[in-house]
């Protein structure tokens, strides 16, 4: 709900009193924000969290996806590339896919997509990350699919599933149902 989303920036904030210099603090409050719409403040914090720390890839990620909310194309793939090559794990690598997809790149989240689902065939890859994909490229049925099977999982990342990072699910009466399985709706 807002109000918990509301106090988890409360939270970072007196977090940040006691230890300003955390790079970790500075990019957590900036997820938080960006899925809060404060867009000018979640880019300030991402920002002092590379400074603080320059190889911290989340920081990067987080000042990616402020950037491809604002419409800045060409920023925010190369924050995104960055903090992959920072951590080529599986979720800086759903988030690049899904930063191409804002930005309108579709061929370059297709072909990322297409690396995921060849990894989920060799081992095990958490289904929120293929949702957040399909989300983004529009495929709705494909992405509850995998949403549905991250909730079952209890996945702990399907807690951002409110944010702004699937605005175009919000219709969706199945999306809606998710949200009041995780007590997410309003």
């Amino acid at each position: 709900s807002q109000a918990r989303l509301e106090e988890a920036i409360a939270q970072v904030d007196k977090a940040l009193e006691l230890d300003p210099l955390s790079p970790v603090f500075h990019a957590d409050l900036a997820y938080l924000l960006l899925g809060n719409g404060q867009f000018d403040r979640a880019m300030q914090e991402s920002l002092l969290a590379i400074e603080i720390d320059p190889y911290y890839w989340l920081a990067h990620m987080a000042q990616g996806l402020v950037l491809a909310y604002r419409g800045m194309a060409e920023e925010a793939i190369a924050a995104c590339v960055k903090a992959r090559e920072l951590n080529p794990c599986v979720e800086a690598t759903a988030f690049l896919a899904h930063v191409y997809g804002l930005v309108g790149r579709r061929e370059a989240a297709e072909s990322i997509l297409e690396e995921m689902k060849e990894l989920s065939r060799s081992g095990y890859l958490p289904p929120f990350y293929l949702g957040l994909v399909y989300c983004t490229l529009g495929e709705t049925d494909q992405a509850l699919e995998w949403l549905e099977r991250a909730v079952e999982e209890r996945d702990p990342t399907v807690s951002v599933l409110k944010g702004p990072l699937f605005d175009v699910l919000r219709a969706d009466p199945r999306y809606q149902a998710l949200l009041q399985r995780l007590r997410l709706a309003p």
